[in-house]
């Protein structure tokens, strides 16, 4: 008799079918069948832990290669921020310092660049060359260059790689400086190299900008916002060429983008305000320059603009308050000047009006006198310790004493005994109250010394 077969329960049936379909994946069998081994689970285990360790490195490590990427495309903003990622992770690496500095420089944030070189050094066994080369870029970009400025230009020129970075740098400094005619010619060589160098065409923009010719900065500055959206400064001069050059609707949206972005930058809400103004919205042009009075009260920008507006609203009583708290906040504020004139004639105050007339001719000519030295006597005769020293004067007067510090002594190294430059830096010396320099610069301004300069 044939023996009879036992019926497979369910599960068994159901088991063989799985195996059947496994049996059509064998590397799922061969997976399947290593996981029931120990030490299958182990190697799982150490694995996972060495990724958990690398990930993080592996993560600054695709920082440091975007920031490298992001600075050679002019884009110091990425630069900055991953490199603040790979600094997470490597703290103590000099390199990565020197990158941040560079990338702080770049931004204009001199005093973290400064910070950054400092710790890079000291990581240093000895100062690097590329570290000294990056504290000249930053004395440059700060116009101090003095002992700098011999040696970046002999860098230009032996080593092409950084020509383009000392280029930028020192034009910087020549702009900080009113050096015009220079930082440009510098500005042209890196254009020349490379069309779309942001930098140097943001920093173009700028010189344009201080020659009034707002055209032509508002076409670097456009092709820099084109480029990176979120270049803030260069936005904001742009809408300022915009509505310098009477095109209020142009520069509205890149107002209203950047008070978006930066909502209590103040001179954002005045410029918003002009062109609010400029649109027929005189109503919410007052209202938003008093809500940025409210929280600085003595900006002179709002305040002339505040007067201003008082003026348009034929309001002159309360526009020649705004305009004569302006004026005393900026003497040189050509606008404030021509509106309280403007307001005192309209007031009958005729005798106000005439010496306010005066003063507003004295301050254009003197403003016209500095654009003619920087952009017509300079490249002429760029060594005169006389300009040189012109051109301090004329920063002093107009408040700037860092500048007219740095013309000065600019004077002083075309020629060590020009006289002029002596007197004027004794003379602020003593109003400062440093008796020991003025009493130098006294000795060194006395007629009894023999000197090559010009008495």
């Amino acid at each position: 008799m044939g023996s009879l077969s036992t019926p497979r329960a369910p599960e068994c049936r159901a088991a063989q079918k799985c195996e059947g379909r496994l049996v059509t994946v064998p590397w799922l069998r061969w997976l399947f069948s290593r996981m029931r081994r120990p030490r299958v689970w182990i190697g799982v285990l150490f694995v996972a832990v060495l990724l958990s360790l690398a990930a993080p490195h592996l993560a600054a490590l695709y920082s440091w290669r975007a920031a490298e990427q992001a600075l050679a495309r002019h884009r110091p903003r990425d630069a900055a921020r991953h490199l603040e990622r790979c600094l997470r992770m490597w703290p103590r690496d000099a390199s990565v310092h020197l990158r941040a500095a560079r990338a702080a420089r770049l931004l204009d944030d001199y005093e973290g660049a400064e910070k950054h070189l400092l710790e890079c050094q000291q990581l240093e066994a000895r100062p690097s060359d590329a570290s000294l080369l990056e504290w000249a870029l930053l004395k440059a970009e700060n116009g101090i260059l003095e002992n700098v400025e011999d040696f970046l230009l002999a860098k230009a020129q032996s080593d092409p790689a950084q020509a383009d970075s000392v280029m930028e740098a020192l034009a910087a400094g020549y702009l900080r400086l009113y050096r015009l005619y220079e930082a440009m010619h510098c500005l042209e060589q890196c254009l020349e190299h490379d069309a779309e160098n942001l930098r140097a065409l943001y920093l173009r923009g700028r010189a344009w900008e201080r020659v009034h010719a707002y055209p032509k900065a508002a076409a670097d500055y456009q092709a820099v916002v084109e480029h990176d959206v979120e270049h803030d400064e260069a936005r904001l001069r742009l809408a300022n060429c915009r509505l310098e050059n009477g095109e209020p609707a142009e520069a509205l949206p890149h107002l209203e983008h950047l008070r978006r972005r930066q909502p209590d930058n103040p001179e954002v809400l005045v410029r918003l305000a002009f062109a609010w103004n400029a649109l027929g919205q005189l109503g919410p042009s007052m209202e938003l320059i008093d809500e940025v009075l409210a929280r600085q009260p003595d900006l002179p920008s709002a305040l002339s603009a505040r007067g201003q507006l008082a003026l348009q609203a034929e309001r002159p009583e309360e526009a020649e308050r705004w305009l004569r708290r302006a004026i005393a906040a900026n003497s040189f504020d050509r606008i404030a000047h021509y509106n309280l004139e403007q307001c005192l004639e309209q007031q009958g105050k005729r005798a106000e009006a005439e010496t306010e007339k005066k003063e507003l001719l004295r301050v254009e000519e003197t403003i016209e006198r500095m654009l003619t030295i920087m952009n017509r006597l300079m490249p002429k005769t760029p060594h005169d310790p006389a300009l040189h020293h012109e051109l301090g004067t004329i920063m002093m007067r107009m408040g700037k004493e860092e500048l007219a510090l740095a013309w000065y002594h600019s004077a002083l190294r075309e020629d060590p005994g020009f006289r002029p430059a002596h007197e004027s830096l004794a003379a602020y010396y003593e109003r400062v109250g440093n008796v020991q320099k003025a009493a130098l610069h006294r000795e060194r301004a006395a007629p009894s010394r023999k000197t090559g300069g010009k008495g």
